[in-house]
């Protein structure tokens, strides 16, 4: 909870800067912090070893780091998500965003059971990837100007009234 404040001052600094960034730059950006970190976890088992209890300090860290770097993702595709659909559908739009939550925790607990096959920092490396991959996206998104086709008054919508 104490990061959201922090996110939201340097977000506050970054458009005082003059530095517009889009919503899928701050994914893209969320995406590689999250990595980052999550490559520090495979890296605690190099460092203090395979079978070592991991630090106290590290793991708070780390976990501060990641949730740092989640705060740049959530909030901002529910955001997305309340931007961009039709008034009528709102709120089932949300519904399927936590749809895809639910699928991404699936496909999470399958990966959960490479843990027994996979040393630790491969395991937490192949996590690492999957996080990195997905900010890479988001960064080609945001860098072909996608955005814009986005805003409704540029793809001409049609404002639904009713769902009869």
């Amino acid at each position: 909870m104490f990061l959201v404040p922090l996110v939201l001052g340097l977000w506050e600094r970054w458009e005082r800067a003059g530095r517009l960034v889009s919503g899928l730059s701050k994914m893209a950006f969320g995406c590689a912090v999250m990595a980052i970190f999550t490559v520090l976890d495979g890296a605690a088992s190099w460092i203090f070893g395979p079978h070592a209890k991991i630090p106290l300090l590290w793991v708070v860290m780390d976990n501060l780091g990641e949730s740092f770097g989640y705060l740049f993702v959530v909030p901002v595709a529910i955001a997305f998500y309340t931007r961009h659909a039709p008034k009528p559908v709102n709120a089932m739009m949300i519904g399927v965003y936590y749809l895809s939550i639910f699928a991404g925790s699936l496909i999470s607990g399958r990966l959960g059971g490479l843990y027994e096959t996979l040393s630790p920092s491969a395991f937490w490396i192949v996590h690492a990837g999957i996080v990195a991959f997905a900010g890479v996206i988001f960064a080609g998104l945001a860098a072909s100007g996608v955005t814009r086709w986005l805003e409704p008054s540029e793809v001409g919508l049609v404002e639904l009234t009713s769902l009869d």
